[in-house]
């Protein structure tokens, strides 16, 4: 599963947790000029597992323990670039509000 963090406090847990440097990112992402996702196993969804920087409409970097790279892991890379192919569909989609009459 893949989803965004709750606070910043989660994004600098989630460096030292793997041992990376996404503590960093909090100014920037709270500054909206990047975003940061956790993937998670959907069996620990809890526990850090990769994080994702995507930003201009790309994966910018997806990183997991000691900053080894997502590409490393053919299920992972897999999952992201589905994800990745996923978004514009997304995007697309919009959430219909029903009104009473």
């Amino acid at each position: 599963l893949i989803r965004l963090p709750v606070d910043g406090a989660e994004v600098i847990a989630e460096g030292a947790y793997l041992h990376h440097c996404v503590g960093g990112y909090v100014d920037r992402m709270a500054a909206g000029k990047t975003t940061i996702l956790f993937i998670r196993r959907a069996s620990a969804p809890h526990e850090p597992y990769y994080t994702l920087e995507y930003l201009n409409g790309r994966v910018q970097q997806c990183r997991t323990t000691h900053n080894k790279s997502f590409e490393l892991d053919s299920k992972v890379a897999a999952f992201v670039q589905e994800w990745v192919h996923k978004l514009p569909d997304l995007r697309k989609k919009k959430k219909t509000v029903k009104r009473a009459a």
